[in-house]
């Protein structure tokens, strides 16, 4: 009787260890799967912050280019302005003189009849 309890303790004992073993090698695969659907949601993620990085350095490129556009615009703008004030004065000058002219030709002919 002893032996054969001594046989169902090692029995036991060796099913419980095999169990055991089982169980860990399971979860040492669960683990490993688990670290391989990770590993490609990292390769995947990076990806995409890839594409995201290169799309903001060539949307940021294209703003300072925008940018230097615009900058130039402006300033040919307030040129154009400046040369437009210039023109309408000189025109505006034009216009007493001749205004002047007309009146001293009036004086001399209303002088003269």
């Amino acid at each position: 009787m002893k032996r054969r309890n001594t046989r169902n303790r090692r029995r036991n004992s060796w099913r419980n260890l095999r169990g055991t073993y089982v169980e860990l090698m399971q979860e040492t695969a669960n683990v490993s799967n688990e670290l391989k659907y990770l590993e490609r949601q990292y390769t995947q993620e990076t990806a995409k912050n890839q594409q995201s990085v290169t799309r903001f350095e060539a949307l940021r490129d294209q703003l300072e280019e925008l940018t230097e556009q615009q900058s130039a615009a402006q300033t040919k703008t307030k040129t154009l302005e400046a040369q437009l004030t210039e023109e309408q004065e000189h025109y505006r000058r034009l216009a007493e003189e001749k205004k002047r002219g007309t009146a001293a030709i009036a004086k001399r002919t209303a002088v003269n009849v």
